[in-house]
């Protein structure tokens, strides 16, 4: 079983983003891949990335301004929003309306369930991945993790999930 583990840059007014610092904190295993991607709307970015390592299982990180749980994405819809001047337009034209998340993340405490990934590029990712991998059996899941939580919790609250995740699927 492949893992990848996936979050992003500094963006914006922000000089640190926690899913990078999660990344960073998280003991590397045999079996997972970690990767940083520029918060950029970049389909090929993803893509390539899953040609690459073939992950059986998905797991994205990105960072939320407000909130002191951390949300499990449940649905990514086929919206988004490059800047605040513009108005939000389809990701793929001929895509269905949403997907839901196809790894299960079990309820537990620090974790709440969320059905607004955003429209900016953590939704935009985890559509386009959901997209790529329909119809197969790779899981994909993604965390909003609010950038002021306490690192050494979140990186515990991430390690379980991918322990979890292994003794499920692997």
């Amino acid at each position: 079983m492949r893992i990848l583990v996936y979050g992003f840059e500094p963006f914006g007014e922000y000089e640190k983003n926690i899913s990078q610092d999660i990344i960073g904190n998280l003991q590397t295993e045999t079996d997972t891949e970690q990767i940083i991607f520029p918060v950029a709307l970049e389909r090929q970015q993803f893509l390539r990335a899953m040609s690459d390592v073939q992950p059986d299982i998905v797991l994205g990180l990105g960072q939320v301004d407000r909130g002191d749980t951390i949300r499990v994405e449940r649905r990514a819809i086929n919206m988004m929003k490059k800047n605040t001047a513009i108005r939000p337009q389809k990701i793929l034209r001929s895509g269905p309306e949403h997907y839901h998340a196809t790894l299960p993340i079990e309820k537990r405490k620090g974790l709440i369930q969320s059905y607004n990934a955003g429209l900016y590029v953590c939704n935009f990712s985890l559509y386009i991945l959901l997209d790529f991998f329909r119809g197969s059996k790779t899981r994909v899941g993604f965390l909003h993790v609010p950038r002021e939580i306490e690192l050494a919790k979140a990186t515990a609250v991430i390690s379980d999930i991918l322990t979890e995740t292994r003794k499920i699927w692997g």
